[in-house]
């Protein structure tokens, strides 16, 4: 299920006196475009949807779009003082064309994992994730509900490829203290409250095809089996077996010998070595004042215009 919303202010120049909807060339209820008509100043906006980036659809007027989501913004002249596009593709008006691709020919792959910051090496070299900072990164696991996304902050070289320092600053990586910890049974109790926060496994019947709720088996809590839970301080880290009991969420916590005690911080960590990690395609241009296109983003922009 995809939910779009343009949303603009209502007041001054920008007030909006209509919107025409687009359909394109081959009908496909899949793709659609908006042109949207201001009252006061500037040319026209127009704004472009599509389920799928694998097709370029055509519409009337010379206007045609390739991707996810796509923006332009048109003068008083009708030419293109900006543009966006999330997914590989194009977006074509008269007299402007912009196209964005990636500038990876395959995901990324994580060769190590370092804490405190989240860090990780990847097998692309640093020509190609320099260009990352201020995007996102995607992981894609089996079992979770949805795909996991996180900021890249900064990427520096490294043997084999280039690190990604990544903001963790939000609960996409789960952190906590430790309230007791009994070494007996190996069981933390902790006030964290990453159980609710965590991409959890939905009921899925590979069978039949049938989604449903969640059951005992497969409930928000079970995500974190299997992933590591790392002192922030000493480095001790050990590998979550089960989340016992997710109201006073008491972790048991895999045989060997790592202790922790009553006030220990620690950070769970979701990346392994071998997870894949996409980087979503977008790119935006803006046309300076000098007559030349600032263009930014994590992929490979190109424009024509005339």
């Amino acid at each position: 299920m995809r939910f779009t919303s343009v949303i603009l202010p209502t007041a001054g120049e920008n007030k909006i006196a209509k919107v025409t909807q687009l359909v394109p060339n081959d009908k496909d209820e899949s793709t659609f475009g908006l042109r949207i008509t201001k009252v006061l100043s500037g040319g026209d906006d127009y704004y472009f949807a599509a389920n799928s980036a694998s097709q370029l659809h055509q519409f009337d007027g010379e206007i045609a779009f390739q991707g996810e989501e796509g923006f332009a913004r048109l003068d008083t002249g009708n030419k293109v003082q900006y543009a966006s596009l999330a997914g590989a593709g194009q977006i074509q008006l008269p007299g402007f064309k912009m196209s964005v691709q990636s500038r990876l020919k395959k995901p990324l792959t994580v060769l190590e994992v370092a804490n405190s910051p989240l860090r990780l090496r990847v097998d692309a070299p640093l020509e190609i994730t320099q260009h990352l900072t201020g995007a996102l990164i995607r992981l894609n696991r089996k079992g979770m509900a949805r795909p996991f996304a996180l900021l890249v902050k900064n990427a520096e070289t490294a043997p084999g490829g280039s690190w990604l320092t990544l903001d963790a600053s939000s609960n996409v990586e789960a952190i906590g203290t430790v309230q007791a910890f009994d070494a007996k049974t190996r069981t933390i109790t902790t006030n964290a409250p990453f159980p609710r926060t965590r991409p959890y496994l939905y009921a899925y019947d590979f069978k039949t095809g049938n989604s449903g709720s969640a059951n005992a088996q497969q409930s928000y809590n079970e995500s974190f089996n299997g992933l590591r839970l790392t002192n922030t301080k000493t480095g001790n880290s050990a590998i979550i077996k089960t989340v016992q009991d997710s109201r006073t969420k008491v972790l048991l916590l895999d045989s060997n010998k790592s202790t922790f005690k009553a006030g220990d911080h620690f950070e769970i960590q979701l990346f392994a070595v071998g997870d894949q990690l996409e980087v979503p395609v977008w790119g935006q241009a803006l046309l300076q004042s000098d007559g030349n296109w600032k263009t930014t983003g994590p992929g490979v922009v190109t424009v024509t215009s005339k």
